[in-house]
């Protein structure tokens, strides 16, 4: 479960749980003490909640004692996902919001007779929606109960909480016949873009439906003029905008050109790391800052990229830049990130956080970042370039010099390719080939061995590294930290 989601959970027992099913779905053997320590919660009150959690999910987990601690397990993944999406079937916040994206509109105090609370109890309830409402700039009103607030912010909030979030028994998805619509009618141009995106197929249906659904209440978006004539002659544009006359049939509902508009800014904006063409066909068209190629570049300029493809590195990254400026320009909100997306950038890639948050800041003015959002950029930026390094780190050529019968060896090799063969080359030399000379006149970037006697035998003159006869898994994570220097 998201933290946006927690965030509206009034059920404080019900929350626990989630948080306990949370941390222990990442961590399956744990003590009481580490997770009390986590949680800020007392090991009696998690025993109770234990023991209520196994009894909840009965045979679709395990989670029973050990001496060490407690070991977790899944039985039945789709059973188990179900039963804990039901944790908030009856939480109020949840319903309330469900209404309110809707149109459902009702004062608050019909709301509490509905729902069966007093108006003390239900006001504090809303009340309780303030903080996470407050990093969207919004807020709720009482009469009648809907958010209040910039509309761009609305709808950033809207696509948070119901596509990003965890799926439970709120959660609104679109309709079905948005996507066959689409597919019946467009198929033959799905797939043929000048600029394209990196939104999922999913993500692209709940943006349409989003845009939809606020159109029919009437809550239209304001854009500020950019370059609209020529962005209603883009190729990708008039393909979105094709839709407009489908929707209208099927749906009643007449969109105004400047959602679509706002739709294509919002898809075009999520960039792709394996589209070059489209990327420098994107950073052509919507690029503000003269001065972002030249700071992509600075930032691949490190003798530490020496051998990699830095030309397509500094395309990529700048295509990246130049939609965040463009972002800011646009719409700040959707720049925002959801906390678990800050804490796997802070947390997983501490380094490269601070070195990327430094770097930003230094070239902040001349990539037209604003101060608000700036540490969500900082965020993604994080995550963009660790994708970027891990996608187009060069290849490395890595000697196997191996000792054992021939199953282990063979064995060995197999484990190799699986593990780093996708990324890396591996080379076994024959019997007849395996000289010092050879070795030091072969294009090798690592050796590895698993019998020591290799070391001298051999005068390696190659980085190299030194295993287990029978590699451990630490041997392997020694191994591709050792490949992939740059990514840890």
């Amino acid at each position: 479960m998201r933290q946006l989601q927690l965030d509206f959970m009034v059920n404080s027992m019900s929350t626990r749980w989630i948080q306990i099913l949370n941390n222990i779905e990442k961590e399956p053997n744990f003590t009481l003490v580490a997770l009390s320590k986590r949680l800020s919660v007392s090991q009696r009150t998690l025993g109770k909640d234990i023991n209520g959690i196994k009894e909840y999910f009965g045979e679709h987990i395990i989670l029973c004692a050990k001496q060490t601690g407690y070991r977790f397990e899944e039985v039945n993944h789709d059973c188990y996902m179900d039963k804990k999406a039901d944790l908030v079937k009856s939480e109020i916040l949840f319903a309330v919001i469900g209404q309110i994206f809707r149109g459902e509109l009702k004062p608050f105090q019909e709301l509490a007779l509905e729902y069966n609370y007093g108006e003390s109890s239900f006001r504090r309830f809303l009340l309780r929606a303030e903080k996470p409402l407050k990093s969207y700039d919004l807020k709720l009103s009482l009469n009648p109960v809907t958010l209040v607030g910039d509309e761009e912010n609305i709808r950033k909030f809207f696509y948070d909480f119901y596509y990003l979030g965890e799926y439970t028994t709120h959660t609104i998805q679109p309709p079905k016949i948005i996507h066959s619509l689409i597919l019946e009618n467009l198929s033959d141009y799905l797939g043929d873009y000048e600029v394209g995106t990196g939104v999922s197929a999913a993500e692209f249906y709940f943006l349409v439906y989003l845009m939809m659904n606020r159109v029919q209440q009437g809550k239209l978006v304001t854009l500020t003029f950019f370059k609209k004539q020529r962005i209603t002659k883009a190729k990708d544009f008039i393909m979105l905008y094709s839709l407009r006359d489908l929707l209208a049939n099927a749906f009643n509902i007449n969109i105004p050109k400047d959602e679509f508009i706002w739709l294509y800014l919002i898809l075009v904006a999520q960039r792709t790391i394996n589209q070059i063409e489209r990327e420098r066909h994107f950073y052509s068209l919507f690029n503000q800052r003269p001065l972002i190629k030249s700071v992509a570049w600075k930032y691949f300029s490190n003798s530490q990229f020496e051998g990699w493809d830095r030309k397509i590195l500094t395309d990529l990254l700048s295509s990246f830049l130049a939609s965040k400026s463009l972002t800011y320009t646009l719409h700040p909100i959707w720049n925002k990130q959801l906390a678990e997306e800050r804490d796997q950038a802070i947390v997983n890639h501490s380094q490269a956080y601070q070195t990327n948050r430094q770097f930003l800041r230094q070239h902040q003015k001349v990539l037209g970042l604003g101060e608000q959002f700036f540490e969500d950029v900082v965020v993604e930026f994080t995550l963009f370039t660790n994708l970027l390094l891990r996608t187009y780190y060069p290849k490395k050529s890595v000697l196997f010099l191996l000792a054992g019968n021939s199953i282990v060896v063979q064995t060995l090799y197999q484990q190799a390719k699986q593990r780093i063969g996708h990324n890396h080359r591996i080379q076994l030399l024959p019997l007849q080939e395996l000289t010092s000379d050879r070795i030091d006149a072969e294009e090798i970037d690592l050796v590895v061995t698993n019998y020591r006697p290799y070391l001298w035998e051999y005068s390696l003159k190659k980085d190299y590294l030194l295993v287990n006869t029978i590699p451990s898994e630490n041997d392997w994570t020694r191994i591709t930290k050792q490949l992939n220097r740059h990514l840890y």
